[in-house]
């Protein structure tokens, strides 16, 4: 699939396959009778021997038998050759098991933060291996030859990684048979997943086009599902600097919501007061954030009663930004201490 897909003929190149061509056990065998010589060739050959023919292959191909847990990962040797490739300054490209996007898709749809997920846990210095003087040479070798160590692997295989699911995502809704609001829902999850990625435009279009059918299929604005889409716009609007139209969407949320909702306060009017304050505080209108801050936490206060979550401690800390500013450091070292006293409970420490 790889090749087909650029365009180059199969029968014309050569497969280097690391299981065949540089046999781990083989070449780390500690067989009786194999001669020292023998044994010092065979551990120079898996050593820098692998990591000159990786920098010599024009195309460098890790295959991941899963996007959220890919087993390549947490294999000690397997890091080691990305680490050949990263060192060299040679690009890598990923393969996934067929059914991979699909099953991508459904997370995205269904529940983003399994993504989430499976991007922070990638941490190549956890991979394994038997030996464990191979693993102390491994690690010895990664924090010795590249500038910042496992950090940096890591950041280069996430960075493949969300790479290679934005190109899901874009080719996934390509390929899509759905259409009105189911096509809305896959539209919306892939604009709020380009969102968090920094493709802004992209996310635009494809909100955009979700609010289009939805409107087209509910016959109005004034539903839940299509608030959602609102806020999410909104969120881009305000990441691209255009705070009045970010402040647009926030207020056409708010007002479904309160239709909805009534005079209860409820978790989701909470949270888009809390963007609307954000924003209000980016446009420079310290008073009014601090303000609807303020009524947030009222919110979240009756919300949580005495149980009181992360998110209290999120906006009372935004509260001592705005109080900062607005140089009232009484109350400002009080809210701080308010804030540290949830975060000791809530953690344990």
């Amino acid at each position: 699939y790889y090749h087909h897909d650029r365009g180059v003929a199969l029968n014309k190149q050569f497969i280097w396959l690391d299981i065949f061509s540089a046999n781990q056990p083989l070449l780390t065998s500690q067989d009786v009778g194999v001669p020292d010589a023998v044994r010092r060739n065979r551990e120079q050959l898996l050593t820098d021997g692998l990591h000159r023919a990786i920098e010599a292959f024009d195309d460098r191909l890790v295959y991941f038998n899963s996007w959220a847990d890919p087993l390549p990962l947490q294999r000690a040797w397997c890091v080691w050759e990305i680490f050949g490739a990263v060192k060299c300054g040679r690009p890598m490209d990923l393969l996934f098991k067929p059914g991979e996007r699909e099953r991508f898709m459904e997370s995205l749809v269904n529940d983003e933060d399994d993504i989430t997920l499976a991007v922070i846990n990638i941490k190549l210095e956890n991979a394994q291996c038997f030996v464990k003087e191979d693993k102390e040479m491994i690690d010895s070798a990664v924090m010795r030859g590249l500038e910042g160590g496992y950090h940096a692997l890591d950041v280069r295989i996430t960075g493949l990684l969300n790479q290679w699911l934005l190109d899901f995502a874009y080719s996934a809704l390509a390929d899509s048979t759905a259409n009105g609001l189911a096509l809305a829902e896959i539209k919306l999850a892939v604009g709020g997943f380009l969102s968090k990625h920094g493709d802004l435009n992209g996310a635009l279009e494809q909100l955009e086009d979700a609010l289009r059918i939805q409107e087209q299929e509910y016959g109005t604005r004034e539903r839940l599902e299509v608030a959602t889409t609102l806020h999410e716009i909104g969120l881009v609007m305000r990441s691209k600097g255009e705070l009045d139209e970010a402040m647009k969407h926030f207020a056409a949320v708010l007002r479904i919501e309160e239709s909805e909702y009534g005079t209860k306060r409820h978790g989701d009017v909470a949270v888009t007061l809390h963007e609307i304050a954000r924003t209000m505080h980016m446009k420079g209108d310290h008073d009014g954030a601090l303000r609807v801050f303020k009524d947030v936490l009222r919110i979240e206060k009756k919300l949580f009663g005495s149980c009181q979550p992360l998110s209290v401690a999120a906006t009372l800390n935004n509260i001592v930004h705005i109080l900062i500013v607005k140089d009232e450091l009484r109350e400002a070292t009080k809210r701080s201490l308010e804030a540290l006293s949830i975060l000791q409970e809530v953690l344990g420490v």
